[in-house]
């Protein structure tokens, strides 16, 4: 074994329990929304995020490696920011923009780690964990253009107004 490994297996670790928060997070802010479409991307990256997990659980079977220990402590600092933008917002027409706020933190942590993990796979030739890391990578990315998509299509710009897009919310 390696540094680099070691590494790699450790944060794979952190990141696998930071999905599983991920879950409950997700379920959360989805929960919380009052746009529908909001909703709907919240409810499918939720989806999209247990997939994740058992993804990762694969991985580790493949690597021969546990999935428990180390905890993402990011992760659910990210979650727990997410919660507070929404109580600091929650009777506030300025809600949606907080979750997606909240949402798009989260989101670009994990593209951080993912694009890590991935280029740490790389570098070991562990080559189908590559691809998996890879894959998950472009679903991340593809959740936070989602966020992006309906802050600028009204969401952020409703919140300005103080009144919802009755479109976005149907």
């Amino acid at each position: 074994m390696n540094d680099l490994y070691n590494l790699f297996v450790t944060q794979l670790r952190r990141t696998y329990n930071g999905e599983r928060e991920l879950v409950r997070t997700f379920s959360l802010l989805a929960k919380r929304a009052r746009s529908e479409k909001l909703k709907d991307a919240f409810l499918n990256h939720l989806e999209e995020t247990k997939r994740h997990v058992n993804r990762l659980e694969t991985l580790f079977g493949s690597l021969k490696e546990e999935p428990h220990g180390a905890a993402c402590t990011t992760t659910k600092a990210l979650a727990d920011e997410a919660e507070a933008l929404y109580r600091e917002n929650a009777d506030d027409t300025s809600v949606d923009a907080a979750l997606i706020a909240g949402g798009q933190k989260i989101e670009h942590y994990q593209i951080a780690t993912y694009g890590c993990l991935q280029q740490w796979a790389r570098t070991l030739a562990l080559h189908s964990v590559d691809d998996t890391l890879h894959e998950i990578l472009e679903e991340e990315k593809a959740a936070d253009r989602k966020l992006s998509q309906l802050a600028v299509e009204g969401l952020n710009q409703s919140a300005v107004a103080g009144k919802h897009s009755m479109s976005l919310f149907h």
